[in-house]
């Protein structure tokens, strides 16, 4: 297989004119950028939007929670509704 230098054509083929082509697709270079728009960026803000309201709600959750274990150490009734 050495003598018949099948190996270094396969070499060749692999690394040598595969590279070539690979070299092509990234040469081609964009000579205008496109501006960000609402389009493009909307899908952050809805991310943005939904992690906020996540994030009040578990807040909130949690306030509840160690009122209601404070409460309970106070020996203290805990009732939302009725103040």
């Amino acid at each position: 297989m050495q003598q018949s230098q099948q190996i270094q054509k396969l070499y060749n083929i692999w690394w040598k004119e595969k590279n070539e082509k690979d070299k092509a697709c990234f040469t081609k270079t964009r000579t205008e950028a496109t501006a960000l728009s609402v389009e493009n960026v909307g899908g952050v803000f809805v991310v943005l939007v939904g992690g906020v309201a996540l994030g009040m709600l578990l807040a909130c959750v949690e306030f509840m929670w160690k009122a209601k274990k404070n409460a309970r150490v106070d020996k203290v009734h805990f009732n939302i509704l009725n103040r």
